[in-house]
């Protein structure tokens, strides 16, 4: 299939779905994924086991956990 056929047809699948959300249902599930990225990052800040001198542990944990909720970040051993 023509790669510029398929983005247009992947394309109109993504606006028509992003039209049949409300602003309200975006705006709350946004919230609701935000409240539960900052509960995962306060038991990583309080969990003792991932304790080391210069918090290595409780960065990466928190970096992972940033990357399964979609949001990608450069780790400074990644950064071009």
């Amino acid at each position: 299939m023509n790669q510029a056929l398929y983005a247009k047809a992947l394309g109109d699948l993504i606006l028509r779905y992003e039209k049949s959300l409300s602003p309200d249902v975006l705006a709350k599930q946004t919230e609701s994924n935000a409240l539960s990225l900052l509960e995962e990052i306060r038991t990583i800040l309080t969990d003792d086991s991932l304790s080391d001198p210069e918090c290595f542990y409780k960065i990466d944990a928190i970096v992972m956990a940033f990357y399964r909720a979609g949001v990608s970040l450069d780790r400074h051993w990644q950064a071009d």
